[in-house]
């Protein structure tokens, strides 16, 4: 949409100036330019462009390299972003959609946004028949392991029921005949999380692991993985 304020207007020009696509730096100069995060008393506003593109910059980087064959999206497309309430917060989503409605229009690629708040893998895997295969996406992107880890320190009974459920959406979605691009777990941080930094060090150890096993599957299963928590 085209957007008239007191920074100026948006045009061809100001879009074009971007210039490359594929870049992580055009993506978040876009973003910061339309204002789409206010400031926070306590974090700089680029600081949370920066938290909440992460996501959306690694998955959307995924989707345009992964396949030795070519790009993972093809021309027509449709893209389920599927996760918990980090997803339903329809914020990377939506600069998922931007990134590909901007730098690659000629696709023609279209989104779908599945976030459930507090939701686990095993609540994906158990209504995904419902709400994700009758769509028929060609790909499909997961983010889960933040409420799988149970915010505690890590306890492998914890990566069973993960690796079990993440398993078994992979598998449903290849059958289908999409592309999963498996998402590790984000990260916490001591602001945010409890404001204790020993209890944030305990937690992200719990979602390493997590992503050590949803890196796991997605190389066992030959798909794209996606390392939010090492970037964050």
């Amino acid at each position: 949409k085209m957007r008239n304020d007191k920074q100026g207007t948006w045009t061809g020009q100001r879009l074009k100036r971007l210039n490359c696509p594929y870049t992580t730096c055009n993506l978040l100069a876009f973003i910061e330019s339309t204002h789409l995060v206010k400031e926070h008393p306590m974090v700089s506003r680029k600081a949370q462009i920066l938290q909440a593109v992460t996501v959306a910059v690694l998955l959307a980087t995924c989707l345009n390299t992964f396949a030795e064959q070519g790009p993972v999206i093809k021309k027509g497309d449709l893209v389920a972003i599927v996760g918990d309430s980090i997803t339903e917060q329809k914020l990377y989503s939506k600069y998922i959609e931007m990134y590909l409605t901007v730098c690659v229009p000629e696709l023609e690629a279209t989104t779908i946004q599945l976030g459930w708040s507090g939701e686990r893998a095993p609540g994906f895997a158990g209504r995904m028949e419902n709400d994700l295969v009758p769509f028929k996406p060609n790909v499909v992107t997961t983010c889960y392991g933040m409420n799988d880890g149970s915010y505690r320190k890590w306890d492998p009974k914890i990566g069973v029921p993960y690796k079990k459920s993440m398993t078994q959406i992979v598998d449903r979605m290849i059958k289908e005949g999409a592309t999963v691009v498996v998402g590790a777990p984000g990260a916490v941080d001591n602001v945010s999380f409890k404001r204790s930094e020993e209890r944030a060090i305990e937690y992200n150890d719990n979602l390493a692991h997590l992503r050590d096993i949803a890196k796991a599957i997605a190389e066992e299963k030959k798909m794209p993985f996606a390392n939010v928590h090492d970037t964050m």
